[in-house]
């Protein structure tokens, strides 16, 4: 009997576009307003070129992140270029703490520049994750209080392993809001006399098959992918100015398919530019690595229109 080949359906169910987010200074300073002032737009263009002109900025964490061996800590603190996988829909949360200004990159990009997802683990002493990267740090790397943690020889894996770890980081759960406790009323009321019923076999059924979720985990929901600096790699990048430490250049249209700015004053002022519009709709009079080949131009969209449509 002949079979016929299962026919899938194109496509699949991940995400198409990794999105590298920056600006928060410039909302911290206006207030978390929704709209810019005039001289935070002046600083946002001077960004958006200055990527556009470079790249996008590859420079230690603001705040490392910290592996914390029995009061032996090991920062994580190489150059790095963070990414989210949330949908634009879902990133109000994420964007209200690194910023409103957002470079949409193809999956495919952050691969080849060396990006790999974030694995999340719990930081517990007793964790499959965590005593392994014990063990490992311990076997290549040893600890100096004034120092902290160096190689133990120059070829001991030490800086691959440290390189791994940057690929890791701690699920973090939110601490719960404490309870207030509810007013004493000053005035006794018919309702208040009326006594409480009792629990139902049906309520009683409902709760203990409800489901338990825990508390949600920062973080873990953003689906985080990074790009981070390794000798092996330092063709991919351009050394910055001392800030960043380096730029990961992209060419808009092949490589930037969207750009999200922080609102329409921004985006009005974008498009009467020429010089952004050339670069955003027109790439291939200014980038040399196309050769003159034509590529779609780059999605601009603001980000106090996401989720209108």
């Amino acid at each position: 009997m002949k079979t016929t080949k299962e026919n899938k359906p194109a496509g699949n169910i991940h995400k198409q576009q990794l999105f590298h987010w920056i600006g928060g200074d410039l909302d911290k300073e206006n207030r978390n307003r929704k709209v810019l002032r005039d001289d935070l737009v002046k600083k946002c263009l001077d960004n958006l070129r200055r990527s556009l002109q470079h790249g996008i900025w590859v420079k230690p964490p603001r705040i490392p992140e910290k592996i914390d061996f029995k009061d032996k800590p090991f920062l994580l603190n190489e150059p790095i270029a963070c990414f989210t996988e949330w949908s634009l829909g879902d990133s109000f949360p994420h964007t209200s703490e690194y910023g409103r200004i957002g470079f949409g990159f193809p999956k495919r990009w952050v691969i080849e520049h060396g990006g790999q997802p974030v694995t999340y683990y719990q930081h517990k002493q007793t964790g499959a994750f965590f005593k392994s990267a014990f063990q490992l740090l311990k076997a290549v790397g040893e600890y100096q209080d004034i120092t902290g943690w160096k190689a133990k020889a120059a070829d001991s894996g030490f800086d691959e392993l440290r390189y791994l770890l940057h690929f890791s980081k701690m699920i973090r759960e939110r601490t719960p809001q404490p309870s207030r406790k509810a007013a004493i009323p000053t005035v006794i009321t018919p309702a208040d006399l009326t006594p409480k019923k009792k629990a139902t076999k049906a309520t009683v059924e409902a709760h203990t098959f409800k489901r338990k979720f825990g508390r949600p985990l920062d973080f873990v929901e953003e689906r985080e992918w990074r790009i981070v600096f390794h000798s092996a790699n330092k063709n991919l990048f351009e050394k910055g100015p001392g800030t960043p430490t380096y730029y990961l250049p992209y060419v808009p249209g092949e490589e930037l398919f969207t750009l999200v700015l922080p609102d329409n004053k921004v985006v009005s002022k974008v498009l009467q530019s020429d010089w952004f519009t050339e670069r955003l709709f027109t790439p291939w009079k200014h980038y040399k690595q196309l050769n003159g080949q034509r590529v779609p131009q780059v999605t601009l969209l603001s980000h106090s229109d996401i989720g209108t449509f």
